[in-house]
């Protein structure tokens, strides 16, 4: 990956959504919404500020990353949407869709089974299960399909899938860690807090993949 090569990141389904900026894989600034569903306007006028405020000229933006998968339907659009017209304002940027729980796992380096999982209000979870291999992030999707899940059944699915991390947004972290029947069964010491701020894992996903791929050239 070239040198001062950045990365604008858009989540924009997950509680208030999230901008980031990365430049060479390090995040340099970022903004977290707190409406409960973003709006077009806000994340165009945001991602503007955050330009202003750190001096990016928008012809230097090689990559927009995004969200495309769980959460609010109509977050994930207006997210894409948002996405696809900046890739053509900014100079033909590359757009690229990522799935915010494959990013969530690969927040994680140790080995071993991850649980992925997100949720706006503690009625509807998304969830997906990942295998890891070593610590260089190497992952293998399980067989199971993304699922939407109440909290009963939350509890069987970690009982069943035993993993050895559990990686969640902010809001559904401070479920689990204040539901004493899910302390049971899980180790607290294991569940890690990605935050509000999700449109960075998606943007370091983004690098490691981009990197990754100019290794193999």
């Amino acid at each position: 990956m070239k040198k001062n090569e950045i990365i604008i990141s858009i989540e924009s389904a997950i509680q208030g959504g999230s901008l980031s900026i990365l430049i060479d894989g390090q995040e340099v600034d970022y903004w977290v919404g707190e409406k409960s569903v973003s709006k077009s306007e806000d994340l165009l006028d945001e991602i503007s500020n955050l330009l202003k405020k750190n001096s990016i000229e928008k012809n230097n933006i090689k990559f927009i990353a995004v969200s495309d998968s769980v959460g609010s339907y109509t977050g994930i659009r207006i997210g894409l949407a948002t996405a696809l017209g900046l890739g053509k304002a900014f100079n033909e940027s590359k757009v690229i869709r990522v799935s915010i729980l494959f990013a969530l796992a690969q927040t994680l380096t140790e080995k071993g089974r991850v649980v992925a999982a997100v949720s706006n209000n503690n009625r509807d979870i998304f969830i997906q299960t990942f295998e890891s291999f070593s610590n260089e992030n190497n992952f293998k999707k399980a067989v199971y399909q993304i699922i939407k899940i109440n909290n009963e059944d939350f509890c069987a699915f970690i009982s069943r899938e035993s993993p050895f991390w559990i990686v969640t947004n902010e809001k559904f972290y401070e479920y689990i860690t204040e539901n004493d029947k899910l302390n049971h069964i899980i180790d607290l010491k294991r569940v890690k807090n990605a935050g509000k701020n999700l449109a960075k894992c998606i943007g370091m996903k983004v690098f490691k993949d981009i990197a990754s791929d100019n290794n193999k050239t």
